[in-house]
């Protein structure tokens, strides 16, 4: 759903195993065939390389990358501080998010800021340590919390306080039929229903899209 010009669905039938032609005693099993479209291969690169590739402004998750390249957190395609860690979740804010909080100077270490005919940043002034701690917010990884899942409705990454990799608390909230998160004293931000609530996830991590900037 990410590849620019993507027209098929990421939906396949399947069909549900019985027991003799009656159901489970524990349970349900369905057969899925996913020979065609190979939706259940496993994908080969990373979040850091993801978020690495800041030359294709067709990719949603671009201008988070702006921002981040903005912060001197990119090196050579790679982000190098999710090496730290083997599980990453990430919350990026949507590009119609990032535009509104640069025209209200709402993102910490960016005056003026907004991007240009090229989608490129630029801004009036720019202090790379506090952009690079704020974006830090976004991110929370088994460095210094117990990720026994990845965020979605019904797994076991619970509701509760984690501590992002700037040490600032991530408040998450899963009610049964949404997603949201917090920092500390800020409003809720709710995770885009685009995709169904599911995470984009990867060898080393997975991400969410969110309406707003924390």
């Amino acid at each position: 759903l990410l590849t620019p010009g993507y027209q098929e669905s990421p939906f396949i039938p399947f069909t549900e195993v019985l027991n003799n032609g009656n159901p489970w005693i524990n349970g349900q099993a369905f057969f899925i065939d996913a020979a065609e479209n190979g939706i259940f291969e496993p994908v080969s690169y990373s979040i850091s390389d993801l978020f690495g590739s800041i030359n294709d402004s067709r990719y949603p998750y671009y201008w988070f990358s702006q921002l981040m390249k903005g912060a001197d957190m990119i090196t050579e395609g790679t982000v190098p501080f999710l090496a730290v860690s083997s599980r990453t979740i990430v919350f990026v804010p949507t590009k119609d998010a990032i535009e509104k909080a640069l025209q209200q100077d709402a993102i910490p270490g960016i005056k003026g800021g907004s991007f240009d005919s090229e989608d490129l940043l630029v801004y009036d002034e720019i202090d790379e340590n506090t952009l690079r701690n704020y974006l830090l917010s976004y991110f929370v990884s088994n460095t210094n919390n117990i990720i026994l899942d990845f965020p979605y409705i019904g797994s076991r990454f619970s509701s509760g306080t984690y501590l992002s990799m700037n040490l600032e608390n991530l408040n998450y909230v899963e009610s049964g039929n949404s997603i949201s998160v917090s920092l500390d004293g800020k409003s809720s931000v709710s995770v885009v229903s685009d995709y169904d609530l599911f995470p984009f996830v990867y060898g080393d991590g997975c991400f969410h899209f969110i309406e707003s900037v924390l």
